[in-house]
């Protein structure tokens, strides 16, 4: 899993599997499900130099990191350390999606997400939370509010910015 918790096609991949006949009917599979939330934000700053340099202008002991960009493998979205990024929550988290790992991945649908505050949206931030079975131990999660890991939260920057308001839903 990495830190948007599906960049390993891991649903998809387990379907697969599970349909194939690699694994039994009833093999259990780890993590057994996993739970997504998204929220749209204003970003403003990330983490450190080497924490989504992407996505705001960033500098490492003096030496600019945009250039370098072109280089970069991942394009999809990026990882960054919320507990230390500078933004502002704009909507209320919503649960994008509940899934069984090994079942068939949800389909593509649509989330309302409510405004809660005013601002330019210029990002999309999720983070997820996996169980590993079903014998209610904690799970494993890559949200800022629990325990930290080494995982970071996943985030995409939008094509356009989106002037957002409580007045206003996106």
């Amino acid at each position: 899993m990495d830190s948007g918790g599906l960049g390993e096609s891991l649903l998809s991949l387990a379907s697969a599997a599970r349909r194939g006949g690699l694994l039994l009917p009833a093999a259990p599979l780890l993590p057994a499900r996993i739970r997504v939330w998204a929220t749209l934000v204003d970003l403003q700053g990330c983490g450190t130099a080497l924490d989504s340099a992407e996505l705001v202008p960033s500098r490492l002991s003096g030496v600019a990191l945009w250039p370098w960009l072109r280089y970069r493998h991942r394009r999809s979205y990026s990882a960054v350390d919320l507990a230390a990024a500078e933004y502002a929550p704009l909507t209320d988290e919503c649960l994008v999606f509940s899934a069984v790992v090994g079942d068939a991945p949800p389909a593509d649908r649509l989330v309302a997400l409510t405004a809660q505050a005013s601002g330019e949206a210029n990002a999309v931030v999720w983070v997820w939370e996996a169980d590993l079975d079903d014998s209610g131990t904690p799970p494993l999660t890559n949200a800022p509010w629990a325990a930290r890991t080494h995982w970071r939260q996943a985030v995409k920057l939008l094509p356009a910015y989106l002037r957002i308001s409580p007045h206003i839903s996106p």
